[in-house]
């Protein structure tokens, strides 16, 4: 998506890289316009990267590409606007 998480994860000491995955290659394109100075640093080390695939599936990714794990932002705000469900779930 084109939100700002990567960027902020970037921006308090993790290092990366960072790959950053949407279903929209308008989006992509979007955010490696907006991103391009983490595309590459002064030591020529890649710190985020955009691809094209579907969440879904990752057809993209080999299982082994996957080293430090995988952030669903969009899972993460699912969650956390349905805390009054959970609640409900807590009380049963």
């Amino acid at each position: 998506g084109n939100s700002k998480v990567g960027e902020q994860i970037l921006t308090h000491s993790f290092t990366g890289p960072i790959l950053q995955v949407d279903i929209s290659s308008k989006v992509i394109q979007l955010m490696t316009d907006r991103y391009a100075k983490y595309l590459e640093d002064e030591r020529s080390i890649k710190r985020m990267d955009f691809i094209v695939d579907d969440a879904r599936g990752l057809t993209a990714l080999s299982p082994e590409s996957i080293g430090g794990g995988v952030f669903d932002k969009g899972l993460i705000d699912a969650l956390h606007c349905s805390g009054d469900v959970m609640s409900m779930d807590d009380s049963g």
